[in-house]
């Protein structure tokens, strides 16, 4: 059976944070919210592509932090923290 096509505009299955996906998050705590900082490396990620691409970066502790990135128009966002 082949898998079903992705839903456009579906957040993708979790999955290991990729290097750039990495980059990403390092801007968020360095040049968004610093206070993030402390929960440390993203033990998984997953993304969806809307006006630029939101990450949903999800931790040991349960918690999640969503941001948005738009990189063109040089905008870098967190859009929700999630504490479980």
């Amino acid at each position: 059976a082949t898998p079903p096509p992705p839903i456009v505009g579906g957040w993708t299955p979790p999955r290991d944070p990729t290097d750039e996906d990495l980059q990403v998050w390092t801007k968020v705590v360095t040049s968004v919210n610093t206070d993030l900082a402390s929960k440390g490396t993203p033990a998984t990620v997953s993304s969806q592509v809307v006006a630029g691409i939101k990450y949903k970066f999800m931790f040991e502790d349960g918690s999640k932090v969503i941001v948005l990135s738009v990189p063109w128009m040089k905008t870098l966002e967190v859009l929700e923290v999630d504490e479980p």
